[in-house]
């Protein structure tokens, strides 16, 4: 086992996969030992400060991580099946330790409406974008939520070769043939 893995392990034995992840880049083989040792001091230090903050603290960063991870989707402009505004949706009330039922109630929307629209079944209005932008306290941004949406929009239409064929059954007339 080498050098890397050996602090990997041990780290593992004391941090979870997501303490770790928030927390550290693994060194190469090629940084000088007291440059590891630093990094396991501030890593030891980070997790500390990260298991005293306050429950309105944790929320605060957890909804900042979301809102991060939404951003850095975005400016990729290149929709991923992983990354649907129902599994944000999904993440987002992991973060806030709502249920669907309650986050519904919250926003004022009914709930299987919210259940559909996490589901894909329903389209998402603009208005939802700005109540989830109200509730996350204005950390997250409903252009956020929107562009998430637009994305999985985008896509449909690229690759909706079926819902062409019937709708091309409805145009009368072409104006311009090639």
């Amino acid at each position: 086992m080498n050098e890397k893995e050996q602090i990997y392990k041990s780290l593992q034995e004391k941090y979870s996969q997501t303490e770790l992840a928030d927390a550290i880049l693994l060194s190469d083989s090629s940084v000088s030992e007291d440059a590891i040792k630093a990094k396991e001091e501030f890593v030891k230090l980070r997790m500390a400060r990260k298991n005293n903050l306050t429950e309105k603290e944790q929320l605060y960063s957890n909804i900042l991580t979301l809102k991060y991870n939404m951003k850095s989707y975005l400016s990729k402009h290149q929709f991923n099946s992983k990354n649907t505004f129902g599994d944000y949706l999904r993440t987002y009330l992991k973060v806030v330790g709502r249920t669907q039922k309650r986050l519904a109630e919250e926003i004022n929307i009914h709930p299987s409406r919210l259940s559909r629209i996490i589901k894909g079944k329903e389209p998402v209005g603009k208005s939802l974008a700005y109540r989830l932008e109200e509730h996350s306290g204005t950390l997250i941004p409903a252009i956020f939520w929107w562009k998430i949406f637009q994305l999985e929009v985008e896509q449909e239409i690229m690759t909706a070769k079926e819902e062409r064929i019937i709708e091309k059954k409805h145009v009368t007339k072409i104006a311009y043939r090639a």
